[in-house]
């Protein structure tokens, strides 16, 4: 799995591995919603995340604990993993058609309940302070607090957070 391969280990970065579908399947109408859905995000948010749509998601649980709980965060995890200054890996993952059963939303329903969660993570991100510590490499073991980041600051990023945007 090479996804998980580009997962960091505890406390390294990235934090966050996801998918891109490459070879999209499924109807016109919801990769035409999917595109717009993915352009207003990345207008709003700026956080490069090129396919928040898939499902395939790793990241390590430390990192995941330190984020916000809300309904439909799924949606928004890349964003909120950069806000709180972690990197993410991007990696092409296949595109598989639903076996089973049928989607509970329709593009209209999936677009109102996102758009709702955009106004709330994009208050969310504008109101997180991110404290930077430097450590003590001396081995005392002290940490020292330098400065607080806005991650809210700029397009979308504070500027000690980045993103891997690698695909392939």
């Amino acid at each position: 799995m090479r996804l998980a391969g580009r997962l960091g280990s505890q406390g390294l970065e990235p934090a966050m591995a996801a998918g891109i579908r490459a070879g999209r399947k499924g109807p016109g109408s919801r990769k035409a919603a999917s595109r717009f859905a993915n352009w207003i995000r990345d207008k709003v948010l700026a956080d490069g995340c090129p396919d928040t749509g898939c499902g395939i998601k790793l990241y390590r649980r430390d990192a995941y604990l330190e984020l916000p709980y809300f309904t439909s965060m799924h949606r928004y995890l890349p964003a909120l993993f950069l806000t709180y200054g972690h990197e993410i890996a991007y990696e092409a993952v296949n595109d598989r058609p639903r076996l089973r059963g049928a989607s509970k939303y329709t593009n209209l329903g999936r677009a109102l309940i996102g758009l709702y969660d955009l106004v709330g993570v994009s208050w969310l991100r504008k109101r997180t302070l991110i404290p930077l510590i430097a450590e003590d490499v001396s081995g005392a073991g002290a940490g020292v607090l330098l400065d607080k980041v806005d991650a809210g600051a700029g397009p979308g990023l504070g500027a000690h957070q980045r993103s891997v945007n690698q695909g392939g």
